[in-house]
């Protein structure tokens, strides 16, 4: 984490520079625009009952370059500007886009995790600036709920995910395809089984080997069989919007940077403690007394 603190503060202060300079050389190199120099904070102005809308809306005008600075956060229904204000945008505008009324993702049987879906129901530039929104909650030190499983940070940092992923996202799946390569005798396969490559994911029916309708699970081919199902669950099913999340949590965070974390470490700077009471921490966040507190220097 320390190495990406510095990274982030390195490149605010950058963009703090700049703006120093556009001030002291008003006909010089560093005025982006000779009528408006560029602050050196990215600010949202948001209305609290359409926050995703607002916030989506901005980020997509937005110079790409801005998503590097430091993020001040507005609410129109209170004018006052606090860090508060940045805390209570993170955590709302996460609950809204991972609730299943945003049909934006995925959710396991048990409603505990989510993953991205294989007919995606919004467009595709939606999981673009989610990407922008986790890149920023990072880049800004701020946690955020993530229910993801381990995969996601595996796949950020380069990290092929394995069985034991989608165990973490579906247990039964996963103890059933451990079974069949632990388990099952040689004979047993073909005999009792009656598998086939053709498997269902996120309600839609899958051929794992495109090359051949139906075919048989056996002893020869149950590693493969379960090789790609792993692969079908986080990579095949949904590599389009993957990758747009993956490009817009790219344009604020470097990858450099981002892939000298292991996943583990990632998920714990990005998310801080799985058992984290987030009814709790929302009352926190917009307790009165505690931004009376703080006031706009908070």
């Amino acid at each position: 984490m320390a190495i990406f603190n510095i990274f982030a503060h390195f490149t605010k202060e950058f963009h703090k520079l700049a703006h120093r300079l556009t001030a002291v050389c008003p006909s010089g190199t560093f005025r982006d625009n000779p009528e408006s120099p560029p602050a050196p904070v990215f600010q949202l102005t948001l209305r609290r009952p359409s926050l995703i809308k607002d916030t989506f809306r901005q980020l997509g005008a937005a110079d790409h370059d801005y998503f590097k600075r430091e993020l001040v956060v507005q609410f129109v229904e209170d004018m006052k500007l606090s860090l508060v204000n940045k805390r209570d945008f993170f955590l709302h505008v996460f609950e809204e886009l991972l609730a299943p009324e945003s049909e934006m993702f995925m959710y396991n049987d048990t409603k505990t995790l989510v993953w991205f879906p294989a007919k995606p129901r919004v467009e595709e530039k939606s999981y673009f600036l989610f990407g922008v929104l986790c890149g920023m909650a990072l880049y800004n030190h701020n946690i955020v709920h993530l229910p993801f499983p381990l995969a996601l940070f595996k796949k950020m940092v380069g990290v092929k995910p394995s069985l034991e992923d989608l165990r973490e996202f579906d247990p039964v799946v996963g103890r059933s395809l451990r079974y069949l390569l632990e388990d099952y005798t040689d004979d047993d396969v073909e005999e009792n089984l009656d598998m086939t490559f053709t498997v269902s994911w996120d309600d839609l029916k899958v051929e794992l080997d495109p090359k051949e309708t139906g075919k048989s699970v056996t002893s020869f081919n149950k590693k493969q069989f379960v090789d790609a199902y792993v692969n079908l669950a986080f990579n095949r099913s949904a590599e389009k919007v993957f990758e747009e999340f993956r490009r817009g949590f790219f344009k604020v965070c470097d990858r450099d940077v981002v892939e000298l974390f292991q996943p583990e470490e990632l998920r714990g700077v990005m998310v801080g403690k799985e058992d984290y009471d987030w009814d709790t921490l929302k009352q926190v966040y917009i307790q009165p007394s505690f931004i009376t507190q703080c006031g706009a220097g908070c």
